[in-house]
């Protein structure tokens, strides 16, 4: 037959905690503490600058779509006055709204050295 050993079960006693004297304990306690809050305020910290981002993310998109209109106005602008040239309506049409035109002269080709 298998016998098998009794187990001693010890109560269990901190010996390492009741090791340390009163100001070491204090120590302990309060730089568990400290770590507590510090990890909190990270975490505060960290979903504040989450919403920070968010908001300027959608400022530089308001900043983009800006941009691109301008483009868009120039592009159409240049191709109105383009037309312009050969329309007297549209030249009119410009410059009641301030825009002034003037005919670029046609290139000629250098002449070669």
């Amino acid at each position: 037959m298998l016998q098998i050993p009794a187990l001693q079960i010890q109560s269990l006693r901190y010996t390492h905690l009741s090791d340390m004297n009163r100001w070491q304990y204090l120590t302990v306690s309060a730089l568990g503490a400290l770590s507590l809050i510090l990890s909190i305020s990270l975490i505060i910290s960290g979903e504040s600058n989450r919403s920070l981002q968010a908001g300027l993310q959608a400022q530089q998109s308001e900043i983009n779509k800006g941009s691109m209109s301008q483009q868009v106005a120039t592009n159409l602008l240049r191709d109105i006055a383009g037309a312009a040239t050969k329309d007297d309506k549209l030249k009119e049409l410009l410059t009641r709204n301030g825009f002034t035109l003037t005919e670029n002269p046609t290139a000629s080709p250098s002449p070669s050295p």
